[in-house]
């Protein structure tokens, strides 16, 4: 390397200095550039900091004497933003591709600690662009679009004694990446005398805080002088506008007060045109080239230090890029293969390592498996001994079981016919409706009470009060002894429904009868319709109450089977699914809905051993039910949950779910009855007690209701209340004459008596009556 120096030192000395005899040409070089230049374009890159509202986009305009298209800056960001946009000027023949870069919500954040950091990775991301295109194989930077920044011009607020620390520690941060020209925004709003003192503090601050502005070059002697003396008045203090104001025959850039005008080109004015010559006139070029070799070379010169290339090695002698990548690489190698035998060791301990373990794991499973075969042979004659004794155990469960399960049912079958016999027996011309529905209720309570004696805490009683509803009235009249009474005449058309339970299994039934017929006295007319029409459309439900029905295929029928009558079954009338102390299940079978009620109750299929209560209510008006002036007496106890204001309400409360759980009631059960009315009232607002409406038809219209429970067998239904209806003493001139319902009512409710019944059913064909299984 020395002897290379020596070389190149004596070709420096062997330089000699000779004279042309005549014109050669290349004394055109400069012109040659020049056209080169021109031809190829100019770039420059300004970037504008300052904070919103400082007039940035207007000076912009100002110093190119264009319009740049802009959009206002929103206040509210939560970080600084950067836009950039480009435009290709011309003036005269030199063309100028010109970036202008803004600082969009800089100073406008509450944290402006790193407001600056936005800026600077701009800068550096611009450098390394610029970088990764020169140290491409192929590139091409002539055609290459630089971005770098070549110069900063930094608007400060003219408000206040100085710099902000924003202002200080951004200058600081990029002093060494970019040419900085600091200046002084909307100068006209600051007096002569203050502006000189702020140009002064301005520049104190930045010296005593080490920030190095862009000094105008003054080592040329064509502009040593004006970037001298333009030096001493940096900060400028500008002023921009975009409105145009005549100035004697001239429209000069001006900005208008009430109190005079302010003329941006007017040097006595503000700093414009003395930033403007500097600028873009006298050190546009001067600003690039340091760009590219002061600004750029630091950055260049760090981030190939960073890749781990120098100039020199350790002992501080020159190094080629290619000895320099060769060391790299070599190193690289040796990394690379140590790491490799570092995993290849690792991997082969661990290997080891598993094959250890695999063995070890490998006979504990065998020894395992040996002492879980043998508990296994061991515990399989255990569960075979186990299995049979459990097999027969079941058996005998189940057994019992059923033994068990029917006699309740069976015990409130019997209940629930006998007192509906012996009710429907009170039911006289004269005979007083209060006093059969207080026997009732007795009875029922003395019945119940006679079974199961043994089984003290066994609960059993009334599952539905004893109504009586005569003629026009639909249901749930059943009169306390505060309320009027009503009294049954002849030919009153009288509705018993009633409800039994033992230990929860629950036993319901309701019955129509005309009072004075007989088979010599019939019943005739809209009467004789409107039971035959319940009657027939209950049969019908009877039958298609198995596994498998949907529900609103039993609605249907029913609707059908009425309208034969010319009747209407009651709208919205509900049959419930039965569970152990739960007269409304959920799954329900309804009557003539609406179409909200269609939409409220949903299609259910029936399934096995389910228990139904099955309520076909039928009438001869429109079939809607209607409330009058008689006072609700039946109630029941709901799920909801409410803390009760009134402490008669929380007794009476508390004697309910003691007393009847939530099964149905009667208010005079209650010894007070007067009490108990106005407790029931802060019950049913707060939805813990829900009343049973007593419900009429129009006047002169008749209302006929037949109920009965029933067990879903797998071999049909099985009908567990009820009593037979006496169908010789009614008489209609209708008839049933749909094929597919006149079928129905053929078969027997009862499969194993099915082949008898449909003989006698086929006998009524064509007749007005139609005579259906009367044990059903």
């Amino acid at each position: 390397m020395a002897s290379l120096e020596l070389e190149r030192g004596k070709l420096d000395s062997s330089i000699r200095n000779l004279k042309l005899s005549g014109h050669v040409g290349f004394d055109s070089l400069p012109d040659q550039l020049v056209n080169k230049s021109v031809q190829n374009g100019f770039v420059f890159n300004i970037l504008c900091i300052g904070e919103t509202g400082l007039g940035k986009s207007t000076l912009m305009d100002s110093l190119f004497n264009t319009s740049f298209e802009s959009t206002p800056s929103p206040h509210n960001l939560a970080s600084v933003k950067l836009k950039a946009h480009t435009y290709e000027l011309q003036e005269s023949n030199v063309k100028l591709k010109l970036t202008i870069v803004d600082t969009v919500g800089y100073g406008d954040q509450i944290n402006k600690e790193d407001s600056f950091k936005t800026v600077v990775d701009y800068i550096d991301a611009q450098f390394e662009a610029y970088l990764q295109e020169e140290l491409k194989i192929k590139r091409s930077l002539s055609t290459y679009h630089d971005s770098r920044i070549h110069v900063c011009l930094y608007f400060i607020c003219p408000t206040g004694h100085g710099l902000k620390s924003i202002d200080l520690v951004c200058m600081k941060k990029l002093d060494t990446k970019v040419n900085i020209i600091p200046i002084i925004a909307k100068a006209d709003t600051i007096s002569k005398t203050e502006l000189q003192k702020f140009k002064s503090k301005i520049i104190s601050e930045l010296q005593n805080n080490g920030v190095h502005i862009y000094q105008f070059p003054t080592d040329d002697e064509s502009v040593a002088d004006v970037n001298s003396s333009m030096n001493a008045h940096v900060p400028f203090a500008v002023v921009g506008s975009t409105d145009f104001v005549r100035v004697g025959n001239k429209m000069m850039r001006s900005r208008q007060y009430p109190w005079g005008t302010v003329q941006v080109e007017n040097e006595s004015h503000c700093d414009f045109v003395k930033l403007r010559e500097m600028l873009i006139r006298t050190n546009m070029e001067d600003m690039r080239e340091k760009t590219h070799c002061r600004h750029y070379e630091l950055y260049r010169k760090r981030r190939l230090e960073q890749m781990g290339f120098s100039d020199v090695d350790s002992d501080n002698k020159p190094v080629s890029f290619q000895q320099t990548c060769e060391a790299k690489r070599s190193i690289h190698l040796q990394e690379l293969q140590q790491k490799e035998d570092e995993m290849r060791q690792m991997f082969v301990a661990r290997v080891k390592e598993k094959e250890a373990e695999l063995k070890e794991a490998e006979k504990e499973l065998h020894n395992k498996f040996d002492k879980l075969k043998k508990d296994h042979t061991e515990e399989k004659k255990k569960l075979e001994e186990s299995r049979k004794k459990l097999e027969d155990d079941i058996l005998e469960f189940n057994r019992r079981k059923t033994q068990f399960a029917q006699q309740p049912q069976h015990h409130t079958l019997t209940l629930g016919k006998s007192v509906l016999k012996q009710v429907l027996d009170k039911c006289i011309v004269g005979a007083s409706v209060r006093e059969i529905c207080e026997y009732g209720d007795t009875l029922l309570t003395e019945e119940t009470s006679k079974v199961f004696k043994k089984e003290k805490e066994l609960k059993k009683g009334i599952a539905f009060p004893t109504c009586i509803s005569v003629n026009n009235c639909i249901c749930h009249f059943s009169p306390i002894a505060s309320e009027p009474d009503l009294i049954l005449k002849d030919e009153d058309m009288v509705k018993v429904d009633l409800g039994a339970h033992i230990d929860g299994f629950i036993a319901v039934v309701a019955h129509t009868i005309v009072i004075g017929s007989s088979t010599e006295r019939k019943v005739i007319g809209r009467k004789a319709d409107a039971v035959l029409a319940a009657h027939y459309a209950s049969q019908a439900a009877l039958r298609l109450l198995k596994p498998g029905t949907e529900t609103y295929t039993i609605t249907g029928t029913v609707e059908k089977i009425c309208d034969a009558y010319k009747c209407k079954p009651i709208e919205g009338m509900l049959s419930h699914q039965l569970k152990q102390f739960k007269i409304d299940g959920e799954k329900t079978i309804i009557q003539n809905p609406n179409d909200a009620q269609k939409k409220e109750h949903e299609k259910f299929t029936l399934e096995t051993h389910e228990v139904y209560a099955m309520d076909v209510l039928v009438s001869t008006g429109e079939g809607i039910g209607r409330e009058q002036d008689t006072r609700v007496t039946i109630y029941k106890k709901t799920e909801e949950t409410y803390q009760l204001k009134l402490k008669a309400s929380r007794m009476f409360y508390s004697e309910v779910s003691n007393k009847h759980g939530l099964m149905p009631f009667n208010l005079r059960t209650f010894e007070d009855e007067k009490k108990a009315k106005m407790a029931v009232l802060e019950c049913v607002n707060h939805r813990l007690i829900e009343p049973f409406q007593v419900l009429y038809e129009k006047p002169n219209e008749y209302a006929a209701q037949f109920k009965f429970t029933v067990l879903l067998m797998p071999n049909g239904p099985h009908k567990i209340t009820g009593i037979p209806f006496d169908l010789d003493i009614y008489q209609s001139d209708c008839v049933v004459e749909d094929p597919e319902l006149k079928s129905l009512l053929y078969t027997s409710a009862n499969p194993k008596s099915a082949k008898k019944k449909k003989k006698k059913a086929e006998k009524a064909v064509g007749e007005v009556a139609m005579e259906v299984d009367a044990k059903a």
